[in-house]
């Protein structure tokens, strides 16, 4: 005779004890993995659990509040303009585009995002010049900028072979007064 009960499955509601992603956030994230046809680990909630963090996002969870996107990693592999989108993710801090294969311009929106610090747009084929207000935000020291094979970037290297002479010069001025110092 065949057993009379072959499985026994049992249910368990679970409180889940962090918030979810806004909706902001988490809508732009969607648009992006469909946009650029990402096909990394991009499922569910892009920040949490911890232990299913989406590949490329880092977020930051301060208890039940909503976590906030503060880096998005899009580095190699992607082609096309930057969306427009990403200025919806308002919290960013750091942003990887390099070694991509994007066209256009470098999108002005860029420099609109207030908490945006570091911005990496190497190896891309980008046209025309960096935007000014962006170029403003390096220059004061607001943005960390890199912009390594982009083919009108003059400015930016300009001011980097500029900005490298001054502790080179305060370094040297000091070993001489030092030295004077020490034969007195």
């Amino acid at each position: 005779m065949p057993p009379i009960l072959n499985v026994l499955e049992t249910f368990k509601v679970v409180d889940i004890l962090h918030a979810q992603t806004g909706d902001q956030e988490n809508a732009a994230l969607y648009s992006i993995k469909s946009t650029y046809k990402i096909s990394r680990n991009w499922q569910g909630d892009p920040c949490g659990p911890q232990d299913y963090v989406w590949d490329g996002v880092n977020c930051s969870n301060n208890g039940f509040n909503a976590p906030k996107l503060i880096s998005l990693d899009l580095s190699s592999g992607i082609t096309s303009s930057i969306p427009g989108v990403i200025a919806n993710l308002s919290n960013l801090k750091t942003l990887d585009l390099s070694n991509n294969k994007l066209t256009g311009q470098v999108p002005d929106f860029l420099a609109n995002m207030l908490s945006l610090e570091v911005l990496n747009i190497n190896g891309n084929n980008f046209t025309g010049p960096i935007p000014s207000k962006l170029l403003t935000k390096w220059r004061d020291g607001a943005l960390l900028l890199s912009v390594d094979g982009l083919p009108n970037n003059e400015e930016v290297k300009k001011t980097k072979k500029g900005n490298s002479i001054l502790p080179v010069a305060a370094s040297i001025s000091a070993l001489f007064v030092i030295l004077i110092i020490l034969v007195r």
